[in-house]
């Protein structure tokens, strides 16, 4: 726990990042200043996921590569689970399925409690948490972002799917969307700090909080 990666450049072809393949537990660790190249599909922190992502937080990112990209993983497969993330950076594909947190999100898989600050583009379905999302839950934060899709299909949160639980501030989008932004950076907070269900106490024990103009997500406990 509350380990630093930091300062590490990244070619590849597909799968391609920190960790190509997950299927256990990555918990409580920070990343800065992380630049990743593909040229092929499936490509983030983590290339694909099938294990759990709990506490990880995100500065000064930079991913390129085709399609299937996200800030945190591009493929979240059936299961997976990933949880009480911070991510801010910038996340490029040359193709479609692009996400600020994971790109495709695959069967049952969830993302809880997601807080993204950023640039997106692809050439479809891209969005802020999840560029595609079929099943599951989805929840967090989208603010201060620019999202592009160059045909079609962008989303502030996630594409193919209702998100279950995500607010947006700020956030510039192409083609035009819908979902639901809030007028400023002042949210309903409980005990000075701003709750994961954006207005009220999901006892989770996991809250934003406004540091220094940015969202981050901490902990209580």
């Amino acid at each position: 726990n509350n380990h630093t990666i930091s300062n590490v450049t990244l070619n590849g072809y597909s799968h391609t990042g920190i960790f190509g393949y997950n299927t256990g537990t990555i918990t409580g660790i920070n990343f800065d200043t992380i630049t990743i190249t593909a040229e092929a599909g499936r490509t983030g922190l983590i290339g694909t996921n099938t294990g759990i992502v709990n506490g990880v937080k995100v500065r000064n990112l930079a991913i390129t590569g085709t399609s299937t990209i996200g800030g945190i993983t591009g493929y979240l497969d059936n299961g997976g689970n990933i949880k009480n993330v911070d991510v801010q950076g910038t996340v490029t594909g040359t193709g479609a399925t692009v996400g600020g947190i994971i790109g495709y999100a695959n069967g049952s898989s969830s993302l809880t409690n997601a807080v993204f600050k950023g640039t997106l583009s692809g050439t479809r379905y891209v969005a802020g948490l999840a560029g595609e999302k079929f099943n599951g839950t989805i929840s967090g934060f989208v603010y201060d972002s620019i999202i592009t899709a160059t045909t079609s299909d962008s989303g502030y949160f996630t594409t193919r799917n209702s998100p279950n639980n995500c607010k947006g501030y700020n956030i510039t989008i192409s083609p035009s969307a819908s979902g639901t932004l809030i007028n400023s950076k002042t949210l309903e907070a409980v005990d000075g700090t701003i709750d994961t269900t954006i207005g009220g106490d999901d006892g989770d024990g996991y809250y934003f909080t406004l540091t220094n103009g940015d969202y981050e997500l901490i902990t209580s406990n």
